[in-house]
């Protein structure tokens, strides 16, 4: 089966702001909640994010932009 683009798109732009903000998978999961593993399965896309999983601490804020904050601004 065909990976989804727009799953592809969140897996890449959550792996991009991940590394940039110096990220492990595992500390990016402490920092939100969920397991390392779940983590390493929505960047690989073999499996969906839930909306839970994309909303940061049930604030609005998604995943993305939380990292976004974290990510260096570039010179």
């Amino acid at each position: 089966m065909d990976r989804l683009p727009m799953l592809e798109l969140f897996a890449g732009e959550l792996r991009r702001l991940r590394t940039v903000a110096g990220l492990s998978q595992e500390a990016l999961s402490e920092r939100i909640n969920y397991s390392a593993s779940l983590v390493a399965a929505v960047e690989q896309c073999r499996r969906p994010p839930r909306l839970e999983f994309t909303e940061v601490g049930g604030h609005g804020c998604t995943c993305t932009s939380y990292l976004a904050v974290w990510a260096p601004i570039p010179a």
